[in-house]
């Protein structure tokens, strides 16, 4: 008991001027208000799902808003944009023959493009998928074209910076079922 006696008395020898005990021993004290956490920078961070089914193959990706999207023969286009970011997923039901013919075309379509310079053609190990990297008009561009057996995907994403997080986030973003 004695010890209890010692604890309370330190917490009221420790606690602010104010706090003096009542007739029956309660302390009054200052309830906290609700904590607010301020990250003015950083948005939320929620990527809103697509989902969509193909010539028999789901795809699930990420976007940082509700995307407009619009169907052509053969495939759909899906739009975003996260500030001044812009981001677009073609996907197209994949044309017989070689892959790298594809790659190789694309390629020379950048190097033709007015304006643009092409700084980085990457393709991966198994020759499934591309990645470019350019500035095109005053933008930074990447780009990634991904093949799967039945479907081509080709990320796009235009930024007036070089940081590239939104690209990364976004390509990371897809799952094929």
């Amino acid at each position: 008991m004695k010890f209890l006696n010692i604890l309370i008395s330190s917490f009221l020898v420790g606690s602010s001027p104010q706090a003096i005990p009542d007739a029956d021993g309660w302390v009054p004290v200052e309830r906290p208000g609700p904590r607010e956490e301020e990250f003015p920078d950083e948005e939320i961070g929620v990527w809103v799902v697509f989902s969509k089914e193909l010539e028999g193959e789901k795809f699930l990706v990420r976007f940082p808003d509700d995307p407009s999207y619009r169907y052509y023969p053969g495939g759909i286009q899906v739009d975003a944009f996260e500030g001044e970011d812009r981001l677009r997923l073609r996907v197209e039901k994949r044309a017989e023959g070689e892959i790298e013919a594809l790659f190789e075309e694309r390629i020379e379509e950048i190097r033709f493009l007015p304006n643009a310079l092409l700084l980085k053609a990457k393709k991966s190990l198994l020759g499934d998928r591309l990645d470019l990297f350019y500035r095109a008009d005053e933008k930074w561009v990447w780009e990634r074209i991904q093949s799967t057996s039945k479907l081509l995907y080709t990320f796009h994403t235009e930024s007036p910076e070089m940081a590239g997080l939104s690209h990364r986030e976004f390509i990371s973003s897809l799952d094929v079922f």
